[in-house]
């Protein structure tokens, strides 16, 4: 990932210098196949593992260094509290150092992790000189997405309990709908987060395969 190099956004009577850092998104893919292949006999026996961790990280450091405004609204440059507004002033204000506002962007990074599992079994079996056949045999596992902090929507849970149940069954109450009775009117359901113990975001998905074909020569 490349540094990061934070600008400062100056407005002077509505003019901006500099701009705010556009969001980046950087995909890694980290990977691990060891293999091992034995000969015996008239089989070639070859099997293996296959890991790969997927990872995409997003980031969206807007204006990191801040962004300041100088204009006629403040006062420190004015000869009296009075005084009209004439050219240059915003520009005073900006050499003085008395900004009229501001503000400093402080945006989370978000980190996505998807593995990978698979193991896999060959054998090639010769069984004659003209003819070699090729077994084969795969087992993958993809696990579902999750956050490094558990920040993921995991789904929704329509009868959660919410803490604003009470207030506003009361509101209700008070002001009654025609369409629902205070007695049916109900407040339950929220978002399911990610946690420690249940961190993925996700189903995850198996897969098995199976190859048998023939391969002749002459």
């Amino acid at each position: 990932m490349a540094p990061s190099i934070f600008r400062t956004s100056i407005s002077i009577s509505s003019r901006t210098c500099g701009e705010n850092l556009a969001t980046v998104t950087n995909h890694t893919i980290y990977s691990f196949q060891p293999t091992l292949t034995r000969i015996f006999g008239s089989h070639s026996l070859r099997t293996g593992y296959d890991f790969r961790q997927y990872r995409e990280l997003g980031t969206n450091p807007g204006a990191q260094a801040g962004e300041y405004v100088f204009r006629n609204a403040n006062a420190f440059t004015r000869q009296q509290d009075n005084s009209t507004g004439t050219f240059g002033q915003d520009l005073a204000t900006f050499m003085l150092g008395f900004p009229t506002a501001g503000t400093i962007d402080i945006n989370a990074a978000r980190l996505n992790i998807t593995p990978h599992h698979g193991l896999f079994v060959q054998d090639d079996w010769k069984i004659s000189d003209r003819l070699t056949l090729n077994l084969g045999l795969r087992y993958e596992y993809e696990g579902a997405t999750r956050d490094s902090e558990n920040r993921n929507v995991r789904g929704f849970d329509p009868s959660a309990a919410i803490g604003i149940e009470a207030a506003v069954k009361a509101a209700h109450a008070a002001s009654p709908i025609p369409q629902i009775a205070p007695s049916a009117f109900s407040v339950r359901g929220g978002l399911q987060f990610a946690s420690d113990a249940n961190p993925d975001s996700g189903t995850p998905t198996r897969t098995t395969s199976s190859r048998v074909s023939a391969s002749p020569t002459n």
